[in-house]
C-alpha cells in the first residue's frame, strides 16, 4: 500500500496517542447538548493532492462528553484503504478510549480504560485477547482531550508521555507552544501552533488553531499534512464508505 511504511506509521501512532500530564479537569460544554464537526484532506504537502481524509467529531450530553475521529489512508494502488476509528468517552463512569484499524485483509481493536496510576488495555486482532497494564502519573489526559485544551487555550504541562497504540508503548514527549500570530483577515483571532517533539527535537506531531477552531495539524516532519476542508468533501468518504462503530461485545465478560 502506499502509505504504509514510515509515514503511514508515524501517521497512525501521532492520529491514537495517548498523553499524560498534570492539568485541571476536561473542558466542559456546561452540561449543553451540541455537536461540532471539523473535517480536513491530508496531504503529502499543503497544496498537494489528498491522500486521505480526517474528521473531528465532539458531542456533549448533561455529564457526558464524547471525541472522536474518523480517519482514512486513500490507497493510490489499489490493495485497499486503511480506515481508523478513533472515540473517547468522558463521563460520570470515568474515561474510555476505542481504536480501532481496518485494512483489506486486518483488522486490530484496542480498549484503553484509564484510572488515577494506571492504564488497562484489552487488544484484539490476533487468536486470543491481549491484555495489560501500564502505570502511568496521575491526572492523565486523552490524546483528543489534550487537543480540545490546546483549543481553549490551556496547554498542560510541558512534559507529556504517549501511549503508542502500535506497539502499546509509552514515550516522553515535549510540549512547545509558539509565539501566537494575528491572523490576515481576522483581527480579533489568533493563530496559534502547538508542537510535540521527541526528546531528539524530531516532531512527532502539531496542531494550528485560529481561535477555537483547529485549521491544520500534522503528524511528523516531512509527514502528512492535514488541511482544513468544508465537511462536504470528508464525510462522503469516511462517514458514507463503510465506518462502523466497534461492537461492544468482546469487552463483555472481563
Amino acid at each position: 500500500m502506499a502509505l504504509t511504511g514510515r509515514i503511514l506509521a508515524g501517521a497512525l501512532a501521532a492520529a491514537g496517542l495517548f498523553l499524560v500530564a498534570a492539568g485541571s479537569a476536561f473542558p466542559s460544554s456546561g452540561g449543553v447538548r451540541e455537536h461540532r464537526l471539523e473535517c480536513f484532506e491530508l496531504r503529502g504537502e499543503p497544496g498537494g493532492p489528498p491522500l486521505g481524509f480526517a474528521s473531528l467529531h465532539r458531542s456533549d450530553e448533561p455529564g457526558a462528553t464524547q471525541l472522536e475521529w474518523q480517519i482514512l489512508f486513500h490507497d493510490s494502488e489499489g490493495e485497499g484503504d486503511i480506515q481508523v476509528w478513533h472515540v473517547e468517552t468522558h463521563d460520570g463512569q470515568g474515561r474510555r478510549w476505542v481504536w480501532r484499524e481496518r485494512a483489506a485483509e486486518d483488522a486490530r481493536s484496542l480498549v484503553v480504560e484509564s484510572s488515577d496510576d494506571c492504564l488497562e488495555l484489552v487488544e484484539w486482532g490476533q487468536r486470543t485477547a491481549l491484555r495489560q497494564q501500564l502505570s502511568v502519573p496521575a491526572n492523565s489526559f486523552f490524546p483528543l482531550e489534550l487537543c480540545e485544551r490546546l483549543r481553549e487555550g490551556e496547554p498542560p504541562a510541558a512534559d507529556v508521555a504517549l501511549l503508542d497504540p502500535l506497539s502499546n508503548s509509552i514515550e516522553q514527549l515535549r510540549l512547545v507552544t509558539l509565539p501566537a500570530e494575528h491572523a490576515p483577515g481576522a483581527p480579533e483571532s489568533e493563530l496559534r501552533r502547538y508542537e510535540l517533539l521527541r526528546a531528539d527535537g524530531s516532531l512527532f506531531a502539531a496542531w494550528t488553531f485560529l481561535g477555537k477552531e483547529l485549521v491544520g495539524f500534522q503528524w511528523q516532519r516531512d509527514g502528512l499534512v492535514a488541511v482544513r476542508v468544508e465537511a462536504e468533501r470528508v464525510v462522503r468518504r469516511t462517514i458514507a464508505t463503510g465506518f462502523s462503530r466497534p461492537s461492544p461485545e468482546p469487552a463483555q465478560g472481563r
